[in-house]
């Protein structure tokens, strides 16, 4: 069983697809393939289930992949106490940029570890609602990276779209929060279709995300009724109260982050939609040392917070 191998199982099961997988990695379907029935022949197990989709991983793959991660990510560590010469160049002054909907999930509370590892870390971060001010500070050489969500990006169409990379960090499902006497509350799991057969609400971000999450919902169907909520107090109160009021879309995250009613029940969106978290840099760049440090510890971070959050997949 090879280190590659374990890297490999991982990117697969975030991306459930070989060729996507493989994109990623920068090998061919053809050697991942390989590769993975390889460490399938050495285990005699069967790691993953190939369909018209994609591939799915079995219960043993699921299971290594997730020894894998811890795996990975205590090897992350290791490796960084011993690479004190490459983690100084941190000591120059670095700007991160990010989606402001990102900011909250990660960034200033891997950024406190981050100084506690790294002797003299000088970082300040910028924050845009809109993704395209991200994308024109990596065209314009302000940063060589820039944190978002991958999904409202390609749906949005924003400019200089083909001259970029997006690496993913990991994945969410949408949620549905919704007063336990909602008709389908005692649901773990439920298709946007039928949900949108209810009123909704939908709490209007700074970052105008209600637009992009609008996209998403009417690319499924017309909901029944929409209402836009500003004070997120009064949208959290509109939807404990279940007063006909349907129910709320929100990432797992923000679910997870933000203090809900006990009578606030969480129901998955099933279908095939996903927000992809990561990062893009100009296509085929070569970054620089500070840069690569910052990333691969924002990696590493990830596999280990990611535990945390129980409906998202890193």
């Amino acid at each position: 069983m090879r280190i590659d191998q374990l890297e490999a199982l991982v990117v697969i099961s975030r991306c459930q697809s070989l060729s996507a997988a493989s994109e990623q990695l920068h090998i061919s379907v053809q050697a991942l393939s390989a590769s993975i029935k390889s460490l399938e022949h050495e285990l005699g197990m069967t790691l993953l289930e190939r369909n018209s989709k994609g591939v799915i991983m079995t219960r043993d793959g699921m299971t290594l992949v997730d020894v894998a991660k811890r795996f990975l990510s205590e090897m992350s560590k290791i490796q960084f106490k011993h690479e004190d010469s490459r983690i100084t160049v941190l000591n120059q002054p670095m700007t991160i940029y990010v989606q402001s909907t990102l900011y909250e999930l990660f960034v200033p509370r891997m950024i406190c570890e981050m100084r506690q590892h790294i002797a003299d870390t000088s970082l300040t971060v910028q924050k845009y609602a809109q993704q395209q001010p991200l994308v024109d500070a990596i065209m314009k050489g302000k940063t060589e990276f820039a944190f978002l969500f991958y999904n409202t990006m390609r749906q949005a169409g924003y400019r200089y779209q083909e001259d970029l990379t997006f690496v993913p960090l990991f994945e969410c499902k949408i949620v549905c929060l919704a007063h336990h006497i909602f008709p389908l509350s005692s649901l773990k799991t439920c298709s946007l279709k039928k949900l949108l057969e209810y009123p909704i609400i939908i709490y209007m971000t700074p970052d105008y995300r209600h637009n992009d999450l609008l996209r998403l919902l009417t690319s499924f169907g017309q909901p029944k009724s929409v209402q836009f909520e500003e004070d997120f107090s009064m949208y959290r109160e509109m939807v404990a109260c279940g007063e006909g009021l349907g129910f709320s879309i929100l990432t797992p995250f923000e679910s997870y982050n933000r203090p809900w009613p006990e009578q606030v029940e969480q129901i998955i969106v099933n279908d095939d939609i996903h927000l992809y978290g990561g990062y893009i840099t100009k296509k085929d760049a070569v970054l620089s040392e500070a840069s690569d440090v910052f990333l691969r510890y924002t990696k590493n971070y990830m596999l280990r917070v990611g535990r945390a959050y129980p409906s998202c997949v890193f």
